[in-house]
């Protein structure tokens, strides 16, 4: 996950305890993943990309370029083999991509509509 995060998404890892807790900072944003240990879970089920549950949407500027940086990352890393990347799609929002991270969570990559400047009277 960390080396998801961090090589893949450009998120720097601030504090780090191997296998339990990770934080990021990226361009003011924070993410934290930690793990719960199984016996503090009520129903442990493991969730897969297509079950709901988790999902991470984050906004990017370069959709495209973003996606070439993880397909590179995705083809030289063994850890990064469960990774799934989906099609790009056209929304009323803007363009977006669903993907999951090694763990499973779906992960939405979206570019917004770029608003073009009305011309004034």
């Amino acid at each position: 996950m960390v080396a998801f995060y961090e090589g893949v998404l450009g998120f720097t890892p601030s504090r780090l305890k191997s296998g339990l807790y990770a934080e990021f900072h990226h361009l003011g944003t924070r993410l934290v993943l930690y793990s719960v240990p199984p016996e503090n879970l009520i129903n442990p089920i493991k969730r897969s990309y297509t079950s709901p549950g988790l999902s991470i949407c984050l906004q990017v500027t370069e959709l495209e370029t973003l996606l070439q940086q993880i397909s590179g990352a995705i083809a030289h890393s063994p850890v990064l083999s469960t990774v799934t990347i989906g099609t790009i799609m056209n929304q009323s929002h803007g363009r977006e991509v669903h993907l999951s991270d090694p763990e499973g969570n779906r992960l939405i990559l979206y570019q917004p509509i770029q608003k073009t400047a009305t011309p004034s009277a």
